[in-house]
């Protein structure tokens, strides 16, 4: 099932269409009394990745802290209660009113996780979701054109008064910090290097991700010995990118030890050229909506542009790059790094190379160990602080901060 093609301009247009609305929330918000024993936490996506990670966190170090997860829906409210959350949907009245008393906001998207304005004046953490290389915010670069011109100064604008509002941006590592402040138009104060709490759920999880991966092709009545996953960024028409030639097709089927997961990401099609095959199963991000927290249970990584190999780094495990359409990506957004160096020089033009050399890295020791060694060069570059401990300091962060407006 496609979803709705997701772009930030048309997010910042959808503020600012609402704007007497969100003008009412913040004059509430200027005039709130406001709780710091009160969390409010919520994720675009739904339950899961650094906003878990940090509750997790402060449920275990201060039980008296009053966590309230916003869901999307009923999924998400399984999903809450399975990680022993309180839950509010998002969209009710009470969700808004805890915005309105919260002390405390955590989000990965924007203040849209939390109704809004209704959370200014609060500690708002902003744990973006995941350290770009794709261009994002101020710094995306948009095609030609006079009226995408102007929409883009009328958003940039919008855009740059609502991030001020963050109290925090969290960041993983200098490199991404960097990155956000240019993106984000922050003040470099705003943007804290404390490593991504998102990052302590892969290795506390990886056990129980393995397992549901394992359930899963138990499922499909089908075994292997090596669990790949396929996870491509999203385009802005949300057309999928992993269209396999049938040499390709016949090099997965015939793989009999080998079960590749498909995971599209939520702003793109479903990668339907694939999941008809015996050996490849789907990851919908409806029914897995935190892809972070599984990252343990594959052994390797195929992928684009996406952050998701910045987030798989850190295991040392091989990641496959494929970049077809490079050059129209480099001109639209746009990339921070230059891809030849960020994947160590070994990439693919065709997603055909990029599973001949899947194919490959099954008996090629050579060729594990260099693609190991590429990715634990860029864990230490993105993560420097490893996957532990990185909540725990994002708390001492909060607690150490007064309530106050940003």
């Amino acid at each position: 099932m496609a979803t709705e093609s997701f772009s930030f301009m048309r997010d910042n247009l959808r503020k600012a269409s609402n704007l007497p609305w969100l003008l009412f929330l913040a004059t509430r918000a200027k005039f709130a009394s406001r709780d710091p024993g009160l969390w409010v936490v919520s994720r675009r996506s739904g339950v899961g990745d650094g906003p878990l990670a940090l509750a997790i966190e402060a449920k275990s170090v201060d039980p008296s802290i009053r966590i309230v997860w916003l869901t999307r829906d009923a999924s998400d409210d399984q999903l809450a209660i399975s990680q022993g959350l309180e839950h509010v949907r998002r969209d009710s009245k009470d969700a808004l009113q805890l915005c309105l008393r919260a002390g405390v906001g955590v989000m990965t998207n924007g203040f849209s996780d939390l109704r809004g304005p209704a959370i200014w004046g609060a500690t708002t953490v902003q744990l973006w979701h995941g350290a770009p290389l794709k261009k994002i915010g101020q710094d995306r670069l948009e095609p030609a054109g006079a009226l995408r011109r102007l929409i883009r100064r009328v958003s940039s604008a919008f855009e740059k008064f609502w991030n001020r509002h963050y109290r925090y941006i969290i960041a993983g590592s200098e490199t991404t910090a960097d990155r956000l402040t240019s993106a984000m138009a922050a003040r470099n104060e705003t943007v804290v290097v404390t490593g991504d709490p998102r990052m302590d759920l892969i290795p506390r999880l990886a056990a129980a991700a393995r397992l549901t991966l394992d359930a899963l092709a138990s499922e499909r009545g089908i075994a292997g010995q090596r669990y790949v996953l396929i996870a491509p960024t999203w385009r802005d028409g949300g057309e999928p990118m992993v269209l396999p030639d049938q040499a390709s097709r016949d090099l997965i089927s015939n793989d009999s030890q080998t079960i590749v997961f498909v995971r599209a990401h939520p702003h793109s099609a479903d990668i339907r050229s694939l999941v008809d095959m015996r050996n490849v199963i789907a990851l919908p991000p409806d029914s897995f909506p935190d892809i972070t927290s599984m990252l343990g249970g594959f052994d390797v990584l195929m992928t684009d542009y996406s952050s998701i190999a910045m987030d798989f780094a850190p295991l040392e495990r091989p990641i496959i790059f494929a970049a077809p359409d490079l050059e129209s990506y480099v001109a639209s957004p746009g990339l921070y790094e230059d891809y030849e160096s960020f994947t160590g020089s070994h990439w693919h033009r065709t997603w055909t190379g990029a599973f001949q050399c899947l194919n490959d890295l099954r008996e090629n020791i050579a060729l594990q160990r260099e693609l190991a060694g590429i990715s634990a060069a860029m864990g230490a570059r993105y993560h420097p602080n490893g996957m532990v401990g990185n909540a725990s300091r994002v708390l001492t962060l909060i607690r150490n901060s007064a309530v106050a407006p940003a």
